[in-house]
């Protein structure tokens, strides 16, 4: 096999897998020149390995023959992932309530100890509101499969964890 089928099949490999249109990008990649690269393009397209165009200019090549699993991820479904922590949740609604009550005894002068209650009670809400998201971020995750075009969604749970 001579060196220009070599870099043909290089050069068809490149345009299937990694969607590149660049042409500059493709000589470069190959270590061959420009002029090279475009008479491998027509070459792959006259044989019929590849399909698409070449932009007027000489610097972009356009597939026509995309493959409906390499289109665009607008297209695609979007993965979301659903934190599941009922303890974490918990934990920071109590940390944010102590907070607030913290801060409700500060602004009350009627009672003399409450100043120093109140600021006590919010530095440790601060604590407990640390401790919620830290439990938040230690549990399994859902995956959720969400399909734009039909605005359906289905759920899964995933094997793996997230951390």
């Amino acid at each position: 096999m001579n060196q220009t089928q070599t870099d043909k099949d290089k050069l068809v490999n490149l345009i299937k897998t990694s969607s590149m249109s660049s042409i500059d990008i493709m000589s470069e990649r190959l270590e061959i020149s420009v002029e090279e690269t475009l008479a491998l393009i027509h070459e792959a397209i006259d044989e019929g390995l590849i399909q698409g165009t070449i932009t007027e200019d000489e610097s972009r090549f356009y597939r026509t023959d995309i493959d409906e699993s390499s289109e665009p991820s607008s297209q695609k479904e979007i993965e979301i992932l659903k934190i599941s922590s009922p303890v974490g949740k918990y934990v920071i609604i109590i940390g944010f309530a102590s907070f607030i009550a913290g801060q409700v005894l500060v602004r009350l002068e009627d009672i003399a100890f409450s100043y120093d209650l109140g600021a006590s009670l919010v530095v440790g809400s601060l604590f407990i509101i640390a401790l919620g998201m830290f439990f938040a971020s230690r549990v399994r995750t859902e995956k959720r499969e969400y399909y734009p075009e039909s605005s359906a969604r289905k759920e899964r749970t995933m094997p793996e964890k997230y951390s």
